[in-house]
């Protein structure tokens, strides 16, 4: 595998199966996406260690909301030894609350760490920070 292919593998999670995952309500579906050895910190959440908080925590967030999420990718960096990577974006995201208030529309930035494991890109670490208000 060459940089370009890391690069399109990479943005086809982050772009294509990240989004589908989310919006799947499937917990497990979305933690498939993340390393073994992982470091999830959302915006306004717990910090999550293991697939299992991970899925604790987007159990939880399902409950309140039903999360519609569009990703952009900023930049891509592919190491030299092609086994980690590093993504900076933006999230969109609506976010309807399940108790029927109105949908809310929030700007996330987002830093990604990618990982190889077992021949896969996984998210390694995910770090989100709401967007400052223009």
């Amino acid at each position: 595998m060459n940089t370009t292919q890391a690069e399109l593998a990479i943005r086809k999670i982050l772009l294509e199966q990240y989004s589908t995952a989310v919006k799947s309500q499937v917990a497990e579906k979305y933690a498939d996406l993340f390393a073994t050895d992982v470091t999830y910190i959302p915006f306004d959440g717990p910090e999550c260690h293991s697939k299992e908080q991970i899925i604790g925590f987007y159990n939880a967030m399902k409950q309140q909301f039903s999360i519609d999420p569009e990703l952009k990718v900023e930049k891509i960096h592919i190491y030299e030894n092609l086994l980690d990577a590093y993504v900076i974006g933006k999230s969109y995201a609506k976010m309807t609350p399940t108790n029927g208030h109105a949908p809310m529309e929030l700007v996330f930035r987002a830093f990604w760490i990618f990982t190889k494991e077992e021949g896969e890109w996984k998210i390694a670490r995910q770090l989100w920070n709401t967007e400052p208000q223009q």
